[in-house]
C-alpha cells in the first residue's frame, strides 16, 4: 500500500511539473497565476466577408476616404510619398506627394497631411484641396477631430539660448485658424480630441526626472488644465462624456466626470484605451517583449475586472462600436460581444499595421504591410 502510494505521488509530481511550463507561458512569465484566455479561432467561428481589396504601388500610401470613421486612420509611411485616397467602392479618388513629417490622418471624410514645402494641407474626397497653411516651423503631429477641427503640433525651435519651444495650432474645418497654444521647454507626445477640447501627453525637457503631463486644452488654446502629473510618459487616453482614462506606464487611472475616480496598476504598460457606450473601459496591456501577446481587460465604471482576453500578438487597435468589442494584433482583426465571447473574425493576407471601423455602418477599415487597404464586413447571419 504505501508503495502504490509513493507511486501515486511521483505521478502526481511529474504532472506538476509538466504543467508549470504552461502557466509561465500563459501569464508571460509574471507568475503562476493563469493567465486571461487566449481568443482561440475555432472552425466554426464566423470570418468576415471581404468587400474589397485595394493594393497600392511602391512609395504610395494608400488611405480611407469612402465616410468617416471611428476614430482616426493613420496613414504609416516611413518617409515623403504619394497619398492615394481610395473611395468607398475601392478607387482611387485622386493621388497627391506629401512632405516628410508626421504620417498623415484621415477621418474618413478629409484627408490631413504635411506639405512638400511646410505646412500642412487638408483635403477632402471629390471637392480637392479644403484648405492649406504653409508655415516653417517643422510639423510634429497631426489630428483631427470628428467634426473636422485639426490641430498640428509645430517644433521644437530654439528661443533665445535656454528654451526650447513648441506650439499646438488649432483649425477650424473650413481651415480658419481658431488659436495656438505654446509650450516651452516640454514637448507634446500625443494630442487627442475631448469634446470640444483636446487632450496633450507632454513630456518635460528641462526637468529630472523628466515630468510627464496630461493637459485639458481648451477649443481656442487659450488655456490647458493640468489633469495629471506623472514621471512615466502618459502613453494613451480615451475619452466619454462620463469621464477620461489614460495610462502612464502601468498605471490606469479614470477620472469621472461626477463622484470618485479609480485608480490601477497593471502587470505590463497600456498600449490602448476605449471606452464603451455604457462607460466601462477597455484596455490593453503590451506583452513583455515587442512581440508578445498582448491582454484585453474589460474594467466596470467601478474599476473591477469584468473579463479578460489574451491576443495573439501586439495590439494594432481597439475600438468599441454599439455593443461590439473590435480589437486587432498584427494578423487578425477580432469582433467581442460585452461579455468578451468571440463573434467573428478576419485574417489579413499581411501583417495588419491598423484598422478603423465605419462611424455608421458595419464595415472595418484594414491597412496592412505592403501598401494594401481592405474593407471587410461582418459575416451575415448564419454564415
Amino acid at each position: 500500500m504505501a508503495s502504490e502510494r509513493h507511486v501515486s505521488g511521483l505521478w502526481a509530481a511529474l504532472f506538476i511539473i509538466l504543467l508549470l511550463p504552461f502557466l509561465f507561458l500563459r501569464q508571460g512569465g509574471e507568475s503562476l497565476l493563469l493567465n486571461a484566455p487566449a481568443l482561440g479561432l475555432p472552425a466554426s467561428l464566423p470570418r468576415a466577408d471581404v468587400v474589397w481589396e485595394y493594393q497600392g504601388g511602391p512609395q504610395e500610401a494608400p488611405l480611407w476616404l469612402g465616410g468617416p470613421l471611428l476614430g482616426c486612420q493613420i496613414v504609416l509611411r516611413e518617409s515623403a510619398g504619394t497619398l492615394v485616397a481610395v473611395s468607398v467602392e475601392g478607387s482611387a479618388l485622386w493621388r497627391e506627394e506629401a512632405g516628410a513629417g508626421p504620417p498623415a490622418v484621415t477621418g474618413g471624410r478629409e484627408v490631413l497631411f504635411a506639405a512638400p514645402g511646410g505646412g500642412v494641407v487638408k483635403r477632402g474626397g471629390k471637392n480637392g484641396v479644403s484648405w492649406a497653411d504653409h508655415s516653417d516651423w517643422p510639423v510634429q503631429l497631426l489630428t483631427l477631430a470628428p467634426d473636422g477641427r485639426a490641430a498640428v503640433v509645430e517644433g521644437p525651435l530654439a528661443e533665445g539660448s535656454a528654451n526650447l519651444m513648441e506650439r499646438v495650432r488649432l483649425y477650424a474645418p473650413d481651415g480658419s485658424m481658431l488659436g495656438e497654444y505654446v509650450l516651452r521647454n516640454a514637448s507634446v507626445l500625443k494630442i487627442e480630441p475631448a469634446g470640444e477640447g483636446w487632450f496633450l501627453s507632454t513630456i518635460g525637457l528641462s526637468s529630472t526626472p523628466r515630468g510627464a503631463r496630461l493637459l485639458a486644452l481648451t477649443r481656442e488654446g487659450r488655456s490647458a488644465r493640468t489633469l495629471w502629473e506623472q514621471e512615466e510618459v502618459i502613453q494613451a487616453v480615451a475619452h466619454h462624456p462620463a469621464g477620461m482614462a489614460a495610462a502612464s506606464g502601468r498605471r490606469l487611472k479614470f477620472f469621472p466626470q461626477v463622484g470618485t475616480g479609480w485608480e490601477v496598476e497593471l502587470a505590463n504598460p497600456v498600449s490602448h484605451l476605449a471606452f464603451t457606450a455604457d462607460g466601462c473601459l477597455l484596455a490593453v496591456e503590451a506583452g513583455g517583449s515587442g512581440a508578445a501577446p498582448a491582454r484585453l481587460t474589460l474594467f466596470t465604471s467601478q474599476g473591477k475586472k469584468a473579463w479578460q482576453r489574451r491576443l495573439r500578438g501586439p495590439c494594432r487597435g481597439l475600438f468599441s462600436r454599439g455593443g461590439t468589442v473590435l480589437v486587432a494584433d498584427t494578423r487578425l482583426v477580432y469582433a467581442l460581444d460585452g461579455e468578451g465571447r468571440l463573434q467573428w473574425c478576419y485574417e489579413a493576407p499581411a501583417p495588419i499595421a491598423g484598422f478603423a471601423p465605419l462611424a455608421a455602418g458595419d464595415e472595418v477599415v484594414v491597412a496592412t504591410e505592403g501598401q494594401r487597404l481592405i474593407l471587410i464586413t461582418p459575416p451575415a447571419a448564419g454564415g
